[in-house]
């Protein structure tokens, strides 16, 4: 069911917005994170790898928050993780490419959701299909958190949260501010990509 960015955001509170921010945040990290993989680790990994790595800590980490949320509950279709907050709005992970559209095998299921149908019976009957998740700049240094709500192959609206500079993930407490309506940014320090860095990171592509 397609509701408007407003409606949204009331349903949406800035509780769920630290949290979902956090989550992203922090399961972006466990990738960069050293103690996890190596930096010839990451460098032998696909985009593909690269995302799919990155997708299964930031759902895991979602996961481990809900324990502390009855009105938030995760399930999984056909290999999907879903998060359903408060019977109305549900979450899909994703990566966002440069036009902020997702990558999705057209399976039947993949098309329902962005055509905002029902994926089961069983299901709240009038619950908002929403994806969440980040979008990179070139050379990985920077990302931006990013809510869509999908209509077909359209974004009906698009909300960009917070966004980042990827300079040192070993952190443990990044300064996070966060105002009124939700929007958050990620303090810290400036990372200047050298050009030639960035030529060569668009020849690999």
């Amino acid at each position: 069911m397609l509701i408007s960015k407003d409606e949204f955001d009331r349903i949406f509170t800035a509780e769920y917005k630290r949290l979902l921010l956090k989550c992203i945040h922090e399961g972006l990290a466990d990738y960069n994170n050293p103690k996890y993989y190596s930096a010839e680790a990451r460098r032998d990994h696909t985009k593909s790898a690269r995302a799919l790595n990155r997708h299964c800590h930031i759902v895991a980490r979602m996961n481990r928050a809900l324990i502390e949320h009855n009105n938030i509950r995760a399930i999984t279709k056909k290999g999907r993780p879903l998060f359903i907050f408060n019977d109305k709005l549900q979450f899909s992970i994703k990566k966002f490419d440069s036009r902020l559209r997702t990558s999705n095998v057209p399976t039947r299921q993949a098309n329902a959701f962005k055509a905002q149908l029902s994926l089961d019976v069983d299901m709240p009957p009038e619950l908002t299909n929403v994806f969440t998740g980040y979008r990179y700049n070139l050379t990985e240094t920077y990302y931006e958190v990013y809510i869509t709500c999908p209509d077909y192959e359209q974004n009906f609206w698009i909300w960009k949260i917070s966004g980042a500079e990827i300079t040192d993930f070993f952190s443990d407490s990044p300064s996070v501010n966060i105002d009124d309506i939700g929007t958050v940014s990620i303090k810290k320090p400036r990372v200047l990509v050298r050009p030639g860095a960035q030529r060569r990171a668009k020849e690999n592509e």
